[in-house]
């Protein structure tokens, strides 16, 4: 169990640091979008045209890094979306399985999905496949989509572990200390 902890605990940790730096994809996408925006409304009332080349392709490739790094620290945290009317309604033993098997299902889907976005990422090395305006290789991009899915993956199968445990202990108050 200490081991285990251990384990949660780093792999918390670079789920974090994934998420600061969607974050500063968030500030990035933020900044580059409004400097483009301030530049085409003075140009609109001057001769000159000005604009941030790209500030589109910038936006599409950033929201990778922004919705993939961001899933495994949402997971961790409890974060996601969930509709719980029919859960909610159940006995704690049951809703426990429940949460073990959607957990396991989750986790595989995660595990084909981080697959094919490897196939993704080799196609895109293969075809070094780059954006139209300003050349930006996707491959980097692609790679990280992977690894953000990979990431979820691995937080569904511990997040899985922490539901077998809970089930066998009858207590999830356990689960709160593995981050401290």
């Amino acid at each position: 169990m200490k081991n285990y902890k251990k384990v949660y605990a780093a792999f918390y940790k670079i789920s974090k640091i994934l998420a600061y730096i969607s974050m500063i994809s968030v500030l990035f996408i933020t900044v580059i979008t409004t400097v483009d925006v301030v530049l085409r409304l003075i140009s609109e009332r001057t001769p000159l045209n000005m604009f941030v080349k790209g500030t589109f392709e910038f936006t599409q490739l950033f929201l990778i890094l922004i919705v993939f790094f961001a899933y495994a620290i949402t997971e961790l945290d409890d974060g996601h979306v969930r509709v719980s009317i029919i859960t909610d309604k159940l006995p704690k033993v049951p809703k426990r399985i429940l949460n073990i098997i959607v957990r396991a299902i989750v986790a595989i889907f995660c595990f084909v999905l981080t697959y094919a976005c490897w196939l993704q990422t080799a196609a895109h090395i293969e075809g070094k496949i780059t954006s139209s305006v300003l050349f930006i290789p996707f491959t980097p991009f692609s790679l990280c989509m992977t690894i953000g899915v990979l990431l979820f993956a691995i937080a569904m199968v511990l997040k899985f572990i922490n539901s077998m445990i809970s089930l066998v202990k009858k207590d999830e108050k356990w689960e709160q200390e593995l981050v401290k």
